[in-house]
């Protein structure tokens, strides 16, 4: 038998109940649910406030094991029909890709409870077999110092960078760097009138800017440092990374885009085949008790509208109405042509 991550699960849980209950109660004891994560503070967040919410709930056990998207799903895709991971967590690209896959299972409202309290375009932009329960929301981060007036669209931003009035010192995403279709091509695309089927408007504004482009950054983290070392002076960048470099660092700031803050969102589906009882470990995923010390601790905000945010944050946290949506399915299904071409035009 391959002794992979489930089957260590279920051998662990089953001699631990053997020691502790004997063999009858051991082979009805509940399986462990495991849902892969994002590294770093995102996995204590989610273990101690989602995991740990829906343990209290239930008193079963479950656990959020650091892995990426990518690697997560083809795990999945090589357990079944006995996943590796009952709960999925993944970005646009592999959501959309676990769904295509057959993966993953629709979902019903008696699921999950909390569900009323999330807008509609959280589930139903992923035909209600995915929820988006954090998000970040696109915009810049600028150094005031150098910019003390900063672009407030899309399409300033865009044109200011074409004529040098930033100078050398301006990031934007490179093709290596998760989302940069959504967070980069699409809102410069949408703002001029394109589409991701025609991006053409787009991509001559683009190649317009990339004289001025000191870093085409493929990690997130290569942002902060560059712009605390002065090599550049404004960026496109999300918001609770933002936030969190401002605060340190007060000659900084970060802006939203008016009516058009690109959503960057993580969702959460139940893998096919997994227990039922992941329902509702998925809900809470999208409860707002569990959230608060999520929120707390990861400075980005969740899709649950009930959610009370700390004082530091409510004033950080972009108002609905000014989040702009990328048409993930279009941009997925255009995605080999919208790379060709970047890697033509624009080249980072």
């Amino acid at each position: 038998m391959q002794m992979n991550r489930r089957n260590l699960l279920k051998a662990g849980g089953a001699l631990g109940a053997l020691m502790l209950t004997g063999a009858g109660r051991a082979l009805a004891a509940a399986p462990k649910l495991t849902v892969n994560t994002y590294g770093g503070l995102y996995a204590k967040a989610v273990n101690e406030n989602f995991v740990a919410h829906y343990i209290k709930q239930t008193g079963g056990e479950a656990v959020a094991v650091v892995d990426i998207p990518s690697a997560a799903l083809s795990k999945i895709r090589a357990t079944m029909p006995k996943p590796d991971y009952d709960l999925y967590i993944a970005t646009a690209n592999d959501t959309l890709r676990a769904i295509e896959l057959g993966l993953v299972e629709e979902i019903a409202p008696a699921d999950l409870p909390d569900l009323v309290n999330v807008p509609e375009p959280s589930y139903a932009q992923w035909g209600n077999k995915a929820v988006s329960f954090s998000y970040g929301t696109g915009g810049f981060l600028y150094d005031t110092r150098k910019i003390p007036n900063p672009p407030r669209t899309w399409v300033e931003f865009a044109e200011r960078t074409a004529k040098g009035e930033f100078g050398r010192a301006v990031a934007i995403p490179s093709a290596n760097q998760a989302g940069v279709l959504e967070a980069c091509v699409f809102p410069i695309v949408h703002a001029f009138g394109g589409t991701m089927a025609n991006p053409d408007i787009g991509f001559k504004k683009l190649a317009a800017m990339t004289p001025y482009v000191a870093k085409f950054y493929s990690d997130m983290s290569e942002v902060v440092q560059l712009m605390a070392t002065g090599e550049i002076a404004i960026a496109i960048y999300v918001d609770g990374r933002s936030w969190a470099f401002v605060d340190q660092n007060p000659w900084a700031n970060f802006i939203v885009p008016e009516k058009g803050g690109t959503f960057q969102s993580s969702q959460i589906m139940k893998v096919k085949n997994s227990p039922a009882d992941a329902w509702k470990l998925m809900n809470a995923f999208i409860n707002a008790d569990a959230a608060k010390g999520f929120v707390a601790m990861i400075k980005y905000p969740v899709t649950n509208t009930k959610v009370v945010y700390p004082e530091s944050m409510k004033n950080r946290v972009t108002n609905p109405k000014d989040i702009l949506y990328p048409p993930f399915a279009e941009i997925a299904k255009n995605t080999p042509a919208l790379i060709e071409r970047w890697n033509k035009e624009v080249g980072g």
